[in-house]
């Protein structure tokens, strides 16, 4: 029997991972494929809704505050070209 303990850091990993293959999806294509970073905003709610699922409002809305902050980023990237 696996308790619910054991599960987390799995969980967490794969939240992890989604975001990580989402921005740099974001970050390798060029600005010039608009409808393509159109799905990659889109998949960022994955990971967010998943979080929500495992972790509650708190692990959604720590994923979202970490996906805020990347996607500041990549945005303040965009607009110093």
């Amino acid at each position: 029997m696996t308790s619910n303990h054991n599960q987390v850091p799995w969980k967490a990993l794969l939240i992890i991972l989604l975001v990580s293959i989402i921005t740099a999806l974001h970050f390798l294509t060029s600005t010039e494929h608009i409808y393509l970073h159109s799905i990659y905003q889109r998949s960022y709610y994955i990971p967010i809704v998943l979080a929500s699922f495992w972790f509650e409002i708190l692990g959604g809305l720590a994923t979202t505050a970490g996906l805020s902050s990347v996607y500041l980023r990549l945005l303040n990237q965009t607009l110093d070209c």
